[in-house]
């Protein structure tokens, strides 16, 4: 950083690099979310993307913003990408390029640089938990490439020290929050209070099994609960959860809703439902939890990874969370939820105050900025 730049990014030129920009995934929102931050800073923001996309929506959102996207037209075409890059470092010169995740994209890229190629100064973002239970996400040459970063950033305590403890890394790394536009002003639940929502994309990790079997367990004990799904996966995954819901007997009270708008219709959808659903096996801090939160909804959610920890924060908040693959647990606290309703209130009311103070621009920018602007233009670890 030069003592010319009225602010950290002022002048300065980012490469964002990330596995895909479609759906309603963490990853898209952080990028996109990341890349308005810097823009609106003072920077140039390019972004390649490792995968075609399905659909345009955070395209025309960046683009909308000034922010230059590129991703290949064709799984078979994904090297253009790279090289595309490896043009645009020779030839702009970024400042800094981020890297989010660090995943599938980060090793497709680096060994296409042409050996006397000067890299920036590489940031790489993990806001999953890395462990044993989540090492089949990540690409077994990652490891061996961290040494290349100047820092990582994390967002919460258990991303960093599965960082460190899963991977190895032994650079420095820098905790920063998500960030959390406020929400618009909201409007009661457009639906009945048993019938809940979760936001998530439909593999295993996420636990949407164990849901649909607390669906079951409530309608058992009379209680008409229903669940609409939000989010997309394989044909393999929906073939699966519809089979499953045809075999607990609950096919008529479980809503596979698809994808929506993640900017236009994010406030309405969360607003449709009271209680939500956080079911994961594993997590880090997930972007959709502090999204419902920030909204003053309840959700029950598993104590694992960065959940605790944020949660912990807002005294009795732990009544928000059962053990990770407990049915009758899930099932349970949703029963406590229906029938104390002014509690889950209380509780929901002290949480969304905590991310509204916590994980705002105003808060978690000039913090980004910070850490970000202590590496750029700075010579990469060799």
């Amino acid at each position: 950083m030069t003592a010319a730049r009225s602010s950290p990014a002022s002048g300065t030129h980012v490469a964002i690099v990330t596995d895909f920009l479609s759906g309603l995934g963490g990853t898209e929102r952080y990028t996109a979310t990341v890349a308005e931050a810097l823009v609106m800073d003072g920077a140039a923001v390019e972004v390649f993307v490792a995968e075609p996309l399905r659909d345009t929506v955070w395209h025309d959102l960046l683009m909308g913003r000034g922010v230059a996207v590129h991703a290949p037209v064709s799984d078979a075409s994904a090297g253009r990408t790279w090289q595309m890059l490896n043009r645009h470092i020779a030839t702009a010169r970024p400042d800094l390029i981020l890297v989010n995740p660090l995943g599938r994209a980060l090793v497709q890229w680096l060994p296409t640089l042409p050996p006397d190629l000067p890299l920036p100064p590489l940031v790489g973002v993990e806001y999953s938990h890395p462990g044993p239970l989540s090492a089949h996400w990540y690409p077994p040459e990652l490891p061996s490439v961290l040494h290349r970063f100047a820092a990582v950033i994390a967002t919460c305590d258990a991303s960093a020290r599965g960082v460190v403890d899963h991977f190895g890394y032994r650079g420095p790394i820098h905790i920063v929050p998500h960030l959390i536009h406020p929400p618009l002003p909201g409007t009661p639940p457009a639906l009945p209070r048993p019938h809940l929502g979760v936001i998530a994309r439909i593999s295993v990790e996420k636990g949407l099994d164990y849901a649909l079997a607390a669906i079951a367990l409530l309608r058992r004990a009379g209680v008409p609960a229903e669940l609409s799904i939000y989010g997309s996966g394989s044909d393999d995954g929906r073939a699966h959860l519809l089979e499953l819901t045809s075999c607990l007997g609950v096919g008529d009270s479980v809503h596979l809703r698809g994808l929506f708008h993640p900017i236009r219709d994010l406030n309405e959808v969360i607003h449709r439902h009271a209680i939500w659903l956080q079911p994961s096996l594993f997590e880090s801090l997930p972007t959709a939890l502090l999204e419902v939160f920030a909204r003053g909804r309840t959700v029950i959610a598993s104590a694992v990874g960065g959940i605790p920890e944020f949660l912990e924060k807002v005294p009795g908040a732990d009544d928000l969370l059962v053990p990770a693959v407990d049915t009758r647990a899930l099932a349970d606290r949703v029963l406590d939820a229906l029938q104390h309703p002014e509690h889950f209130a209380r509780l929901a009311r002290a949480v969304q105050q905590h991310v509204l103070a916590q994980h705002s621009p105003e808060v978690v920018g000039p913090q980004l900025m910070r850490v970000l602007s202590n590496y750029m233009g700075v010579a990469r670890p060799g």
